[in-house]
């Protein structure tokens, strides 16, 4: 699921288009995004081995497309952090596990919420599961979308390069 969500996203490049939202590949980047995202709950997506893609995806979608992709977007960062957090067969420094339990908290913070473009709501975990297909919510336009300026991505690749590290 993320090495097509790459691909995906790559051939974006051939037929640019303003917004990724407009893109004809939109639909697909959305469904694969929230496969990420519940395949993330469980560890599923083994997110040690694919961490680097795994934070790439998240920064060309962050603050990107409806309320319920900004917070699926979101929901998969905290999935990631949690199953780094709580993977039995990961053996980190005392350090380490502090910093991810620190990350952990602030990516709840509303800071983050707000640079993921979900500040307007209480619990970004309904809002990711709150749409169904029939209301077209993934569809360019049919939502509002928040500002995002570039140095709000800077603040959260660092944060991800944090955890990386």
């Amino acid at each position: 699921v993320i090495i097509r969500m790459c691909k995906i996203i790559d051939k974006t490049c051939l037929s640019p288009t303003p917004t990724l939202e407009q893109h004809l590949m939109w639909d697909d980047i959305a469904i694969l995004a929230r496969y990420m995202l519940m395949l993330s709950f469980n560890n599923s997506l083994d997110v040690a081995a694919h961490l680097p893609y795994l934070f790439h995806v998240v920064t060309l979608l962050v603050a990107t497309g409806p309320l319920s992709l900004r917070a699926s977007t979101h929901g998969l960062v905290i999935n990631i952090i949690h199953s780094l957090c709580t993977c039995s067969q990961l053996s980190f420094s005392e350090e380490t596990k502090q910093v991810l339990r620190l990350s952990l908290t602030e990516f709840s913070l509303p800071k983050f919420y707000l640079l993921f473009g979900i500040s307007k709501v209480k619990s970004a975990a309904v809002i990711a599961f709150r749409s169904s297909y029939r209301d077209r919510s993934f569809s360019p336009g049919s939502y509002e979308r928040e500002t995002f300026a570039l140095s709000s991505l800077e603040t959260v690749t660092e944060a991800l390069l944090e955890i990386m590290e």
